[in-house]
């Protein structure tokens, strides 16, 4: 069994798969690999090819996977229309099957760490997504319980939320908003703060592909009619009232 997975959530490309030994649920693993980078120019021009390229270095294409996870957001616009178009045509074009995953519970995930895991993707605008989970079992196959569900807002507002779930022990804090918010979590948690390095800011794809695998053998595929991102907010670029000559920016 094949399991490709990628997330478009930020600006780093995440891709990469695994490989178990039969279809059963948490069977062993027998190959893996991953690649991440930042994208330029852009998901669009990257995230295929860079998948491609990591599948042929074991051996494997795109028509050899048996399931595909990707990263549901939330995230960048751009990014995660890019990725869901990109999975739809894959999934149209070969029959394989689609299993979404929060793209704030794949950076809690990917800490391998057990306990408290604050997860948050800059959101720009002064404002983060957030979410802190639970996490259990931080090896080949971890479990997570929900302790702030996903939700955005001032970085300030997100922060706090965090902070008043988890006053009872250390919070290990992943993702993006790290780089631009730390003082602020500092301030609220201090010592109790722990702080993964960059490497932790974006999620693994293999770990991805792990825990999609195990959820896609417990409830199956998503449905492609009614499978969409997770955006949180409205986007940046709107259409111009009617009657109005302004252009909207990307």
């Amino acid at each position: 069994m094949l399991i490709a997975a990628f997330d478009t959530s930020t600006l780093e490309g995440v891709v990469g798969w695994i490989l178990t030994t039969d279809a059963s649920q948490r069977a062993p693993l027998t190959g893996f690999a991953e690649y991440r980078a930042p994208v330029r120019p852009g998901h669009a021009e990257t995230l295929l090819p860079r998948l491609r390229t990591v599948l042929s270095d074991g051996g494997v294409g795109l028509g050899d996977v048996d399931l595909l996870v990707i990263g549901r957001g939330p995230g960048t616009f751009t990014g995660l229309r890019i990725g869901f178009s990109t999975a739809k045509g894959i999934a149209l074009a070969s029959g394989v099957p689609v299993k979404g995953i929060s793209s704030l519970e794949a950076l809690a995930l990917s800490a391998c760490s057990s306990g408290p895991v604050a997860a948050i993707i800059d959101a720009r605008r002064g404002e983060l997504f957030g979410a802190c989970y639970e996490v259990r079992n931080p090896g080949i196959w971890p479990e997570t319980e929900v302790r702030v569900e996903e939700h955005v807002g001032p970085a300030e507002q997100v922060i706090a939320a965090i902070s008043n779930a988890t006053k009872d022990g250390p919070v290990c804090w992943v993702g993006t908003g790290i780089g631009p918010y730390r003082r602020e979590i500092e301030a609220l948690l201090a010592e109790q703060a722990v702080f993964l390095p960059e490497t932790y800011w974006s999620p693994s794809a293999t770990w991805m592909a792990r825990v999609g695998y195990e959820r896609y053998c417990r409830s199956g595929p998503e449905d492609l009619d009614t499978f969409a991102p997770t955006y949180l907010r409205e986007p940046d670029a709107r259409l111009p009232k009617p009657g109005s000559n302004t252009v909207p920016r990307g």
